[in-house]
């Protein structure tokens, strides 16, 4: 049986999404904040397979009713599987899987909507796409009709290995002779950051200063007193070795400013005693994945995105 989602599953959801998917484990408190009080929740979307009273899978399909932030993209025709969890212990598991996806793609029909995109959701989503280690997911996606598209990386990096770099210290002090800072974000500076020019980051830097008024988690490259690039790390909802997102303006790059924000985000996470640093989603063919890796960051997983255009 397909059904919604009602208050009663609680535990046992949290149970299966950790069970079938521990590498994207939630507690209590993050399914709370990022799944039932997502600001697009609606529990017609949120369907839950259940046999003989279990809990055996659901799937969680998400259509933007508000915009992520001020200046984000229109998404008039696009909609989103944010996750689906099945317990690898249902001898009908594909099956369930199938269905699950059917009546996710009869919701998201019933809300004229044409495009379906796995996953990429923001400001709450779970995975990037569909992990290359997890075939059996990528075998039934490609089942329905999924279609494979671009590739995102997760990396990590050991910061008990990580220190100071006298190369990248030398071309601060250079840059910081040509008028560029690298600071924690401040008082005075909360506004512009507000009103900064990277559409959809807004929320990750409200979210974080609402929650914990730790400017220090905040780190900003200025130029004359403007911001050109930011980078953030610590997620109220996750972890404080979570990092990202991060960039500088695409006028600024080049100089090595990048690089630059990058080490002192990191020292920063260092300073704090954090043994890891991770972001979970940085496009294979990006310019910011060639900085990472220099910097010492390895991959650990491959996530491809996936859609699929109903009729």
């Amino acid at each position: 049986m397909i059904r919604k989602y009602k208050g009663t599953d609680f535990d046992r959801i949290i149970s299966l999404w950790n069970k079938a998917l521990p590498e994207h484990s939630v507690d209590r408190r993050a399914f709370v904040k990022n799944v039932l009080l997502d600001m697009n929740m609606d529990p017609e979307g949120f369907l839950v397979a259940e046999e003989n009273g279990e809990i055996v899978g659901f799937v969680w399909a998400l259509v933007r009713r508000y915009p992520v932030d001020v200046g984000a993209p229109s998404e008039e025709e696009k909609s989103y599987i944010n996750i689906l969890a099945l317990d690898d212990e249902n001898p009908e598991k594909f099956n369930t899987g199938r269905a699950l996806l059917t009546a996710a793609e009869e919701y998201i029909r019933s809300k004229g909507k044409k495009l379906i995109v796995v996953s990429g959701y923001s400001p709450n989503y779970v995975y990037p796409g569909l992990s290359t280690a997890r075939p059996d997911y990528i075998e039934l996606f490609e089942s329905m009709g999924y279609v494979q598209g671009g590739g995102h990386y997760s990396i990590g990096i050991d910061l008990l290995r990580f220190g100071e770099n006298k190369e990248i210290e030398e071309l601060k002090r250079k840059r910081e002779e040509e008028g560029y800072l690298i600071t924690p974000l401040t008082d005075a500076l909360v506004l512009d950051l507000m009103n900064y020019t990277f559409p959809g980051w807004t929320h990750r830097f409200r979210r974080l200063i609402n929650e914990t008024m730790d400017y220090d988690k905040v780190r900003l490259v200025l130029k004359d007193g403007v911001i050109i690039g930011c980078a953030v790390f610590g997620d109220p909802y996750s972890s404080d070795e979570r990092f990202g997102p991060y960039g500088v303006n695409a006028d600024y790059r080049g100089l090595g400013l990048g690089k630059l924000l990058l080490y002192d985000t990191l020292m920063a996470m260092k300073r704090r005693g954090l043994r890891h640093a991770w972001a979970q989603s940085t496009p294979m063919d990006g310019a910011a994945f060639f900085v990472y890796e220099k910097m010492g960051f390895v991959r650990t997983d491959l996530f491809m995105t996936y859609r699929k255009e109903l009729s």
